[in-house]
Order: structure tokens, then sequence, then C-alpha cells
């Protein structure tokens, strides 16, 4: 599964070197800590944490300092939840994310539990929930979440029920979640979204579920394929802003709400998907055909 889903066409594929004055986790004691609960126990706000190659297992709470975590790449660190809450939980303000894997929890990848926060370049599969919860139920959770791979997670790839910003989520590859893709909620307040070049794929229930038909979310230059459904919302008020994707879905590509502009219905022809290739094949549809005259999904 991980060499397969990294090779997709988002996750990050070269190596990430330490910056000059981070602070080193390596399991082997070469570097400042073994462990990155250690390393983030003494970091200050601002520090940049870099993890060498390897298998942690743990859970790693960010909730008192605010630090940039950077991972060798997807490939190379992986954190192992061993069946805890979550694999990173996030409630200080400003943490970075990046290069890891993410998988084994007992709930979620990530749990965005306050603050703003940056996911970029992470591979998140594997959870028995969600793959990154984002909530204000215990605070004002919000996040962008760049050219992440969202795989094979027990519920929903992403779920998201803040109401103080819209979630970003671009160039993301969304696939074989056993759920929704994209779960915008408002359980807890007004969850809005924008989803920009992502390609959400073959996810069990829908690509995109968005119980608000609002203005503030809006669906742009996306693949929304071979999902039961592409996007389902509990209002019929036309107002998401859906323009530029290319659909393809197995029961029905809209589910009440409205069916946007410049979209277009139409097998978008992966290069390989049953081998999680989601690049476009030389005749595909999608090709230039986004709203910036890039091809269509995560590129």
């Amino acid at each position: 599964m991980l060499l397969s889903v990294l090779f997709s066409g988002c996750a990050t594929k070269e190596i990430v070197r330490p910056p000059a004055g981070a602070t080193i986790v390596a399991q082997d004691g070469s570097g400042d800590y073994c462990s990155i609960t250690e390393a983030v126990k003494h970091a200050q706000t601002g520090a940049t944490i870099y993890i060498k190659p390897g298998t942690y297992h743990e859970a790693v709470e960010l909730e008192a300092v605010a630090v940039n975590l950077l991972g060798s790449g997807p490939d190379r660190t992986i954190i192992d939840a061993d069946s805890q809450y979550a694999a990173i939980t996030l409630a200080s303000d400003g943490n970075r994310i990046s290069g890891l894997t993410l998988t084994g929890a007992s709930w979620h990848g990530i749990y965005v539990k306050d603050g703003h926060q940056i996911i970029e370049n992470c591979l998140i599969f594997g959870n028995n929930d969600r793959g990154i919860y984002i909530s204000n139920q215990f605070g004002n959770g919000t996040a962008e979440i760049n050219h992440c791979t969202i795989v094979a997670n027990e519920v929903s790839g992403i779920y998201v029920i803040q109401d103080t910003s819209a979630t970003a989520i671009t160039n993301c590859i969304i696939f074989g979640n056993n759920d929704r893709g994209i779960y915008i909620s408002n359980q807890f307040g007004n969850g809005t979204a924008e989803i920009n070049h992502c390609t959400i794929v073959a996810n069990e229930v829908s690509g995109i579920y968005a119980i608000q038909d609002t203005s503030a979310t809006a669906i742009t230059n996306c693949i929304i394929a071979f999902n039961n459904r592409g996007i389902v919302s509990d209002e019929t008020k036309g107002k998401m802003r859906i323009e530029c994707n290319c659909f393809y879905n197995q029961i029905q590509n809209f589910e009440r709400g409205g069916e946007g502009h410049g979209n277009i219905e139409q097998d978008p022809k992966f290069l390989d998907p049953k081998r999680h290739d989601f690049r476009l094949a030389n005749n595909s549809p999608c090709l230039k055909a986004a709203s910036d005259n890039k091809n269509m999904g995560c590129f």
C-alpha cells in the first residue's frame, strides 16, 4: 500500500534534508532525541524538528508550542499511532506538518483540535476513523492541506466541522476511503471548504458530502470520479461554487445542491487507476481543462 500510493502523483518523493539549526530526532541515537514526543517536550515555539527515517511508534501532541515538524519524506518517516487516538494532535496555533506518513490511529491520522495548521506532503492512511479531523468542538481548528495523499481510512478522508474560516484543500489525492472522501459538516458549527485541484476517487459513499449548500464552499478544478456519488448536499440552494471539474461517478454526479458551471462529465482517463496511478493519459479530457489552463485534478 505505502509504495503504490506514494507514486499516485502528489505525495513528495524527494529526500527532505534537515535545515540548518533543526532539532534532530533519530531512533539510532545519532540525533538530539530518540523520540518525537521528547523533542516536542523540549521545543520552543517556532523550532524545526527534523525526523530521520524510521517508523516511530508514538502519538505526538502539539498543544503547548507550535513547531515545524518535518519528516524525511512520507516513504521514509512514519508515525504509527499503535491504536492511540491520533497519530498527531494539533492544538497550538501555527504548526506545520510535512513529509510524514501517519497511520495506525484508533481514530484519526491528524486531529486538528484548535489553531490554524498547515499540513503538506504527507501520506495519511489506515486510520480507524478519519484521515484528518478538523474540529471546533473543543476549540477553533482550521487547516491548509496541500499535496497530501489520504487513502484507505475507515471512515472519511477529511472531516471538517470548523466554523471560523474555510479549510483549504489543494493538490491532494483522496481515494479509497470507506465513507466520504471529504465530509463538510455543521455538527458543531458551519463547516466550509475551498477544494481546488484535487483528485477524489473511489470513495465508498461519495466524493464530497457538504451538509450545507453555501457559497462559502468552493470546489474547482478537481477530478471527482469512480465514487458511488460525486457531490452530495442536504440542501438544494445551488449556492456552492462548483466550477471546472470532471465528474464520472457510479450512481450519480450530483445529489441535491447545484451542478455548477463549466464542468464536464466524462471518464478522466487515468493512466492506471487499478494500480493507483492517477496521472492523466494523453487522451484525457482533463488535460489543460482547468480554469487556470493547467490539468484538472492533482498535479
